[in-house]
């Protein structure tokens, strides 16, 4: 069964060459495809107009667009290296970009063995996180003030990604997660918060904070268990689940509010990360690599 995807835009920078014209670089272009093509089975592109040279904001990857005498319009990737010119910006732009649509379910599993595989769930530190997730719940905040969609659901996005983390390193199952959302949804059915963008992140974020100072709570009134983990007692956990409840509650209202799923969020931070390369510092946080140079 073929997985179903959802468009997000990505922005891109649009160059010419300083001196001279488009139309200029085809052969250079022509050239590069051509030595592609040799390792593989077919002819290359072979240009006989040049459009567009757009650079990829996040991966800065090129994106190449204009016309084939055969197949007509046509636009592929090429990496920066493979043309060298002076060149200069001329606009602005943006292009959708797919992106494989999970349920949280699924996205939980996978950040839990992303973060299994780079040392997280073995050395990361439970304190560390939480304030990992204020950072990137922050985006969410930033996206509310300056009306970026886009911002909203990286945020919300990868608080959902730290929140596994969290969950996971009290030796809570991060499974959880999405049996408490789907609660959630129930209960927004019938009682929907109120209020509006700038309220409902507020909400969240408080009982979230809550939800995390149950643990610290916890950490006052009992020794770490032998793994160096907090240990919540019963109470305790009852009472982080009700929270996290009510956190994603209002999680769920401030999605609903922008016109996206928690799903599309969830999904996006998952495949922004899922190949991402990095390392723990002496903090438990992981580093990424684009960060660390």
């Amino acid at each position: 069964m073929t997985r179903q995807t959802f468009q997000v835009p990505v922005a891109y920078t649009i160059i010419k060459p300083t001196d001279g014209v488009l139309g200029d670089l085809i052969p250079s272009i022509n050239k590069w495809s051509a030595k592609q093509a040799a390792h593989l089975a077919g002819p290359g592109v072979k240009l006989e107009a040049l459009y567009e040279i757009a650079i990829n904001n996040e991966t800065k990857q090129w994106r190449i667009s204009g016309r084939e005498a055969i197949n007509g319009d046509v636009w592929f990737w090429m990496p920066p290296t493979a043309l060298v010119f002076e060149h200069e910006v001329v606009g602005k732009t943006t292009y959708p970009r797919d992106v494989p649509l999970f349920s949280v379910a699924e996205c939980v599993e996978n950040v839990v063995g992303w973060s299994t595989a780079r040392g997280i769930l073995e050395n990361g530190r439970w304190a560390t996180q939480v304030t990992k997730f204020y950072e990137e719940d922050g985006e969410a905040a930033t996206g509310i003030s300056k009306t970026q969609r886009q911002a909203i659901m990286d945020g919300l996005g990868d608080a959902l990604v730290v929140l596994v983390n969290i969950t996971a390193l009290i030796d809570w199952t991060p499974k959880v997660i999405a049996v408490m959302l789907d609660r959630a949804r129930d209960r927004i059915e019938n009682n929907v918060p109120f209020g509006d963008s700038h309220r409902l992140f507020h909400k969240m974020r408080l009982t979230f904070t809550l939800m995390n100072d149950v643990v610290y709570n916890a950490c006052d009134m009992y020794p770490l268990k032998d793994n160096g983990r907090p240990l919540l007692g019963n109470d305790e956990g009852i009472e982080f689940e009700e929270l996290m409840l009510k956190s994603l509650w209002y999680m769920e209202a401030l999605a609903r509010a922008y016109e996206v799923t928690l799903e599309q969020c969830f999904s996006l931070a998952w495949d922004e990360i899922k190949d991402r390369k990095g390392y723990l510092n002496a903090d438990g946080i992981f580093i990424k690599e684009a960060d660390a140079k």
